[in-house]
Formats: structure tokens, sequence, C-alpha cells
């Protein structure tokens, strides 16, 4: 099987999340790095996007979901960003997910979570 990474980067979401207050109430921006470990088996002969991730419409997507979504822990948000994107495509073997949350700490420039998952820590952790 042919693999192949796509990487998306600085992707800018609006969502709620927060343990505080005030950040429960008022949309703050992160910023969302992806890594995509997926199967292009065909992809290369076709030249068909319908082979691979479209990534375009993935990362639209994505963005409603993450939207929506309510949050205490940008642990909890990238666990589930992984769970959604997996469910998005057959083809994500494994995902690497990192959100930033700027000033989330009044003496850095940002907070980072990162976290990495195969298709079968699903099936076998959760």
């Amino acid at each position: 099987m042919i693999q192949s990474s796509i990487r998306i980067s600085g992707l800018r979401v609006s969502v709620i999340i927060g343990v505080h207050d005030y950040e429960k109430v008022m949309p703050q921006t992160l910023y969302v790095t992806i890594a995509l470990q997926v199967s292009i088996q065909n992809c290369f002969a076709s030249d068909n996007v319908d082979d691979t991730v479209d990534y375009d419409s993935l990362t639209k997507n994505l963005t409603t979901f993450m939207y929506k979504t309510r949050y205490n822990l940008l642990e909890t948000l990238a666990f589930s960003c992984c769970q959604w994107l997996f469910d998005q495509s057959d083809r994500i073997q494994a995902v690497k997910l990192t959100l930033t949350k700027p000033n989330a700490i009044a003496t850095a420039d940002a907070a980072s979570v990162i976290v990495s998952l195969n298709r079968s820590d699903l099936t076998t952790s959760v």
C-alpha cells in the first residue's frame, strides 16, 4: 500500500474553549496543524481527488466541527478532532494534530497540545 503524508499548517479556527468563565462565552482563535498519513494507492495513476483526501473540503468541515464544540481542555478537543478526522475517510491511517492557543499563558506566546493517533488506537484504547 502506498502511503503519503498530507500536512496543513496554521489553520485558524474560532472556538469556545477554556476553563475560565470568560473563555466560555467569547470565541478564541486556535491555530491547527494537521499531519495525516494517507493511503493513496490509486491517485498517482488517476490524478483524481477522489483517490486521496480532499484537504480543502476536510479543513472547511473540520473548522465547522470545531466551531460547534465546547470543551474546557485543548487535549479533549484535539482528541475529538482526531476521531472526527478518522471518521471522514478510511484512507486516513494516522493523524498528528497540534492545537495552539495564543496568549493562554500570560508570560508565553502560546500553549500547544499535540495528539498523535493511529487508526488502530481508536479500536484498542478508547
